[in-house]
């Protein structure tokens, strides 16, 4: 029976492939499992230079028309939309997923902790973040990566919530009056990147499944 979603699946795939390292692409020997992860991590790092550029556009928007400051912010999308993009180009040149996934799962990660720990700590708005970073190792590195993400996400909450609990103040680069903002923009920027990696994985566990049925 004829799926109707079939030709959005293949229309969606065929605008990622495009984007994907020439050594990926032109491997005839590489895996299925190995081509949908790759893809993943394309769209994972491609949605991760637009969301950053999203919330550089919003920050210096708002810088414009209110009488708030948001030029940390501003710097802050910058080095995180420059830093995402040095991953992309890695994995583009080298075409090593492997360590391409890690490399990026560890700079998300470590470019949450920073932000966290520069805006506020335990109450930074950049703290539901962390959230994605789990997830996004589960989707491109696998299950053991996605579970040692998940521990170092749990211990940074723990390290956070101790420090709190202790009075223990950390740097607040974001004036109060720019809070909301930031936090609306961060919201934002943590939903579009789940929903989108998910739905592109489910897209490609169709084609997959479409692959394995006509064998």
């Amino acid at each position: 029976m004829h799926n109707p979603e079939e030709p959005e699946s293949r229309d969606m795939i065929k605008s990622i492939d495009p984007w994907l390292p020439p050594g990926i692409r032109n491997n005839t020997t590489l895996s299925l499992e190995g081509l949908i992860r790759s893809r993943v991590l394309t769209v994972i790092m491609i949605s991760s230079m637009v969301t950053t550029a999203f919330g550089f556009f919003m920050c210096l928007f708002f810088q414009f028309i209110t009488d708030h400051d948001f030029t940390n912010p501003i710097i802050i999308s910058i080095v995180c939309f420059f830093l995402v993009g040095l991953d992309y180009l890695y994995f583009y040149k080298s075409a090593k997923l492997e360590s391409s996934g890690i490399l990026y799962s560890l700079t998300f990660f470590i470019l949450c902790t920073v932000a966290i720990v520069l805006t506020g700590g335990y109450h930074s708005p950049v703290k539901q973040i962390l959230i994605g970073c789990p997830v996004i190792s589960f989707l491109i590195s696998g299950r053991q990566e996605g579970v040692y993400n998940a521990a170092l996400v749990f211990v940074a909450g723990i390290t956070l919530l101790v420090l709190d609990s202790i009075n223990f103040e950390l740097i607040q680069i974001i004036s109060e009056d720019a809070m909301p903002y930031v936090s609306g923009i961060i919201w934002l920027i943590t939903i579009t990147l789940i929903v989108v990696c998910l739905y592109v994985y489910d897209l490609l566990l169709d084609e997959k499944r479409s692959i394995r049925a006509k064998h």
